[in-house]
């Protein structure tokens, strides 16, 4: 095959592959005159073609592959392994292709209209300045996924023109373009991993989706980039050049998580966990859902404090030393501690993991941002102000070791199943210098709106402007809205109460809305009910299994016994118990989870007069000992 594409090439005759289709070009693309007799005066060009097309079609794929193997390795100027965070976006991809977990967009509006020749210098001279924008992930037939550097990359932008469309068309296209947009998976091995796409709305007018994956940039990023963006674009459209920029180099970052002490990491880490037995899990959906892969329908819920309450939060937090963040996450942790019905909780926060100590950490573009799991233990009759310099003292101490990775910390930890389902993310973005370079660029922006994922299947995004929001964004298909506007009520509720009644015990915080604390107290509570004083609960039961033996007494899991079923049970092992010398007054213990034979177990020690002991597989090994 190599000699006959060289003779066709002394011939300058080139044999080119297309969808398994073969055609014969000349030099300079289509075949001249010269050309086309050439091949009919040697009748073996064409004979061969037909005999071999298979294997013709086979080699120019390979050829093919090889080149653009070479071309790639050409280009490529670095290969390092990826961020803790890095990783984890990487494999909640690579689970579900389908995700939209980590696939955040950017809508910006230009009503006076844009120059996208200058739009395009621009956006490739930041992809110039910063490698985390050129680079490309590879995992394929790799022990540990790497990520490459490449020397050129050029930004993809698109441009349709939808203004011959009335302003109704207009608004239905460019919904469906934006969700089509973000439903388009991109390919980790080209980049850049992000694209845009202008779309046309008038003769000046443009609207302009940007999106990007998450695994090369965090939000911090975002402002930086459109910053860089804005000051070259000015410079494009006066006809100069912006001026060159040291390359920003996100390896860096790496080399020094890399440099971090390991075995002090993982020391403290377990100490940090020590205390925890369990993961924490909202109970408002099913136990055996997967609930964090960010598959399903996102929605979001927001809860918005007003003028005053959010200056009074800044005040309380100034008085007090504390951090709004700290605050947040205060409320958020006692919020789970109720949901849960446990004292010890853990949940994900994002951290910037920007060190201090690192040249121009700020001014830096790339995914900075780590997610560790924040363990707050609450003691019920702490007041609410020591508990959050207490929990703001764990996380400054957390600051030191932000690097490490959540499925390693996890493993420290020994938590079996889901470490949690809950995320919160306090946003703190550079705004101020890009809202400056906005309103003096000659690029008018008009209205922006930006999209961010999370695969966990509850987010709590807050911001801090001139006032308080939350964006509670969580999976509809899994969690109930129902339930997410209740934790929104419940969050208004006990963040006001924590500003406004610091010193009281965290105990005594309220959460609950005023219907809520209604049936509590007072609905739930009617339960008075005239029992027999003469009869136990055996002999009741024993009673409703002679009237109503055919009547359904208990189901679980698509099981069902009869009374009279669930008493002939009980029965045969109250005798059992009896025959093995289990008498009345004895403590009789049951190993096992909640279902049918725990209610006949309960019956049967009952009924000898024993007392009923019960533990379980699903408790912590450390209370079941203690039980015994």
């Amino acid at each position: 095959m190599k000699q006959f594409i060289q003779k066709l090439a002394d011939k300058n005759l080139f044999l080119k592959e297309a969808n398994g289709e073969l055609s014969l070009n000349g030099k300079k693309g289509k075949l001249t005159k010269d050309e086309i007799l050439t091949i009919k005066n040697d009748h073996t060009i064409i004979d061969f073609i037909k005999k071999h097309k298979a294997a013709l079609i086979d080699y120019l794929k390979t050829t093919k592959k090889e080149d653009d193997h070479n071309n790639k390795s050409k280009n490529i100027s670095s290969i390092y392994r990826l961020s803790p965070m890095q990783e984890g976006m990487l494999f909640h991809e690579l689970y579900d292709q389908n995700s939209i977990a980590y696939t955040n967009q950017m809508v910006m509006s230009f009503p006076d209209g844009l120059n996208l020749d200058a739009f395009k210098a621009s956006c490739n001279y930041v992809l110039k300045n910063h490698s985390i924008l050129r680079t490309a992930f590879f995992h394929e037939n790799l022990s540990v996924p790497i990520q490459s550097v490449f020397k050129k990359v050029e930004m993809p932008i698109k441009v349709v023109d939808f203004s011959n469309l009335s302003q109704n068309e207009q608004e239905k296209a460019l919904k469906a373009a934006i969700v089509e947009d973000q439903h388009t998976s991109f390919d980790f091995t080209i980049p850049p991993l992000m694209r845009i796409t202008a779309f046309k709305i008038s003769e000046a007018e443009y609207q302009m989706v940007w999106t990007h994956h998450h695994i090369i940039i965090d939000g911090w990023s975002m402002p930086i980039i459109m910053s860089e963006l804005l000051q070259a674009y000015d410079m494009y459209c006066d006809g100069k050049e912006p001026i060159e920029r040291e390359e920003d180099i996100y390896k860096d970052y790496i080399d020094y998580i890399d440099s971090k002490d390991k075995k002090e990491e993982t020391n403290y880490w377990e100490t940090y966990m020590e205390s925890l037995e369990e993961g924490s899990l909202l109970p408002f959906v099913g136990k055996n859902i997967e609930r964090n892969k960010g598959v399903g329908e996102f929605q979001s819920e927001k809860l918005i404090f007003d003028v005053d309450f959010t200056n009074q939060i800044r005040e309380f937090c100034q008085l007090h030393h504390l951090t709004a963040n700290t605050l947040v996450q205060g409320v958020w942790s006692y919020l789970l501690a109720r949901y849960t019905g446990k004292a010890a909780i853990v949940f994900g926060v994002t951290v910037s993991g920007r060190p201090s100590d690192y040249e121009n950490t700020e001014e830096r573009v790339g995914l900075y941002i780590n997610t560790l799991p924040l363990h707050a233990k609450l003691k019920w009759q702490q007041s609410i102000l020591d508990f959050l310099k207490e929990l703001q003292k764990g996380q400054t101490a957390s600051r030191e070791y932000q690097y490490s990775s959540l499925s390693s910390i996890k493993k420290w930890s020994g938590i079996p199943g889901e470490f949690f389902d809950t995320l919160l993310v306090y946003e703190s973005y550079p705004v101020g210098d890009l809202a400056e370079n906005e309103s003096a660029s000659t690029m008018n922006a008009g209205t922006m709106d930006v999209e961010e994922k999370t695969n966990y299947l509850l987010t709590l995004e807050v911001g801090l402007a001139h006032t308080l929001g939350i964006n509670m964004d969580f999976n509809a298909s899994l969690l109930d809205a129902a339930h997410v506007k209740m934790i929104k009520e419940h969050f208004r509720i006990a963040l006001t109460d924590f500003v406004n009644n610091s010193e009281k015990s965290i105990s005594e915080v309220n959460y609950l809305t005023s219907t809520e604390e209604n049936i509590l107290v007072n609905e739930l509570n009617k339960t008075a009910t005239v029992y027999p004083k003469d009869k136990n609960a055996v002999v009741l039961f024993e009673e409703q299994a002679f009237e109503n033996p055919n009547a359904i007494a208990i189901t679980f899991e698509g099981e069902s016994l009869s009374y009279k079923q669930l008493n002939e049970r009980s029965n045969q092992l109250a005798h059992y118990l009896l025959e093995n010398g289990i008498k009345k007054g004895d403590q009789v213990v049951f190993y096992m989870n909640r279902g049918i034979d725990y209610l006949i177990g309960m019956l049967g020690v009952w009924k000898v007069g024993a007392c009923f002991i019960p533990l379980s597989t699903d408790f912590p090994l450390e209370r079941n000992q203690q039980i015994l």
